[in-house]
């Protein structure tokens, strides 16, 4: 990984487009000096002290630190690629919750099924997700 020095104006304005969630949102001396302030008093400071950067306070500069490898696991510039388990889970319990909800009714074929049935129903929905969230959080 190769050393960037990043200066904290332009740091501080990254942030405050950021901070506006819209593309073409409009940003003021204000949303600037608060992400500017925010930086300075409270966040690199921190940071500095964690090693995670290196923060030049007087010169205004920021470098990655020893320790930022062990944070950019936890950083997360883009969900291209990666799995919303929470889209997953709630997709997995609406089926099953609408397949379990059609059981109720007592008209063929669902009384044909028996109970144990509607158990690995649940099961074989349920594990693998489970099971590949567990393995993909383990090993990352």
């Amino acid at each position: 990984m190769q050393a960037e020095v990043v200066r904290l104006g332009d740091l501080a304005d990254a942030l405050a487009e950021w901070e506006m969630e819209e593309e073409d949102a409009y940003i003021t001396h204000q949303d600037r000096k608060r992400a500017y302030v925010s930086l300075y008093q409270t966040h690199l400071p921190k940071l500095d002290d964690a090693n995670v950067i290196d923060y030049n306070q007087p010169r205004g500069t920021i470098e990655l630190g020893q320790n930022f490898q062990s944070v950019q696991k936890y950083l997360h510039p883009s969900h291209s690629g990666t799995v919303f388990w929470d889209r997953l889970y709630l997709s997995g319990g609406f089926v099953t919750l609408s397949i379990l909800g059609f059981a109720q009714f007592t008209a063929f074929p669902f009384v044909a099924v028996p109970n144990i049935a509607w158990f690995l129903l649940v099961l074989f929905v349920f594990g693998p997700i489970v099971l590949t969230h567990s393995v993909v959080t383990h090993s990352s």
